[in-house]
Formats: C-alpha cells, structure tokens, sequence
C-alpha cells in the first residue's frame, strides 16, 4: 500500500449508490456507480444513504446494502502513475521543486479502487486510456472493446500518465497547459 504521511488531510465521507448496467455484447448485468455524494460528517453521509436506498433505481441483495459509505482522505496534490513512468517522475520531481506537497500513487502497486476509478472516468472518460500505447495494443479483442474502466482495472498500464489532482480539480498529462496552471499557483 502507499504510504500517506502528509502532515495535513481532509476527511471526507461519500455515499455511493449502485444501478444495473447489462455488458455491451454479453447482455450480462454487472453494477456501476450510480451517484456519489460527498459530505464533511459521517452523519450527513450516512442519513444521504438511508434516502438513497429506498430509490427504485437502487440494486443490491437487501435495501440497507444498496449504497456504501466510506472515508477519502484529501491531500493537497497527489499524481497517480508508475513509477517506472519518466513523466510521471519528472512532474514528481517539478512540482516538489516547485515547493509542492506531492502524494505519488503508483497504480500498479496500488490499484485505483470502484469509486476512484469512476470518479477519474466522469473527469476523463475515454481519455483516460493511452490507445497509442504498446500495452493497449496488446490488450485482447474483448478488453479492447470493453469501457475504460475494465481496460483500466485489467490493465493498469493502460492509463494515460500522469493523472493529477491538486485538491478537487484534476489534469491529465504533463504538458505545457498543466504545467503552466501547476506551476504558476
């Protein structure tokens, strides 16, 4: 697991709600996040879910498994990438330079979980994933056709590098535009 020593965190509770999505092709129904909210009290989350799993639009074995809550800790500024990734380690390397509190996250050694995931692909969507990549070309003909997420999940390498999230806002790459906004705060 990665290690977040960060001196300062923000806690913050999400309640996450689950709809039905039948597979592209298979017909077969698997289970994608539905909505995602976010409070600063586990109270707030907590009562959000019990409103929650009463909707129609709710799945799961039993009403109360419907939506799970659970904490995020917030940092400042955490890239999420390889490390074995040049850009990856030169934005690394740039922002700690710059005087930036930066988290790295490698997602090969710790994958990206449901919620960050999604979370990632409502900012990014197809983006997210590098198709100019070796290893997206090597990926099967199903997982090709799959969505990003599952291209993702199977595949962590597949990632378009690096992801960063400076607070709530994210960025993809490390181009000039994202440097010059990174950069300049």
């Amino acid at each position: 697991m990665t290690d977040f020593s960060v001196t300062e965190t923000k806690v913050h509770y999400i309640c996450q709600t689950y709809v039905a999505k039948l597979g592209k092709g298979t017909g077969q129904a698997s289970m994608q996040i539905g909505k995602q909210f976010e409070y600063t009290s586990a109270t707030s989350a907590q009562e959000r879910a019990e409103r929650e799993s009463t909707s129609d639009a709710c799945i799961g074995a039993r009403r109360c498994m419907k939506c799970i809550i659970f904490s995020l800790e917030v940092f400042n500024m955490i890239i999420y990438g390889l490390s074995t990734c040049a850009v990856c380690q030169r934005a690394r390397k740039t922002l700690e330079s710059c005087g930036k509190e930066v988290v790295f996250r490698d997602i090969r050694a710790d994958p990206l979980n449901e919620a960050e995931l999604a979370e990632l692909i409502v900012e990014f969507g197809d983006r997210l994933v590098d198709r100019s990549s070796n290893d997206y070309r090597m990926l099967n003909d199903w997982l090709k056709n799959s969505e990003a997420e599952t291209q993702i999940a199977a595949k962590p390498k597949v990632m378009t590098r690096p992801v960063i999230r400076d607070e709530n806002i994210f960025y993809l790459g490390w181009n000039e535009a994202v440097q010059s906004v990174l950069l300049t705060e």
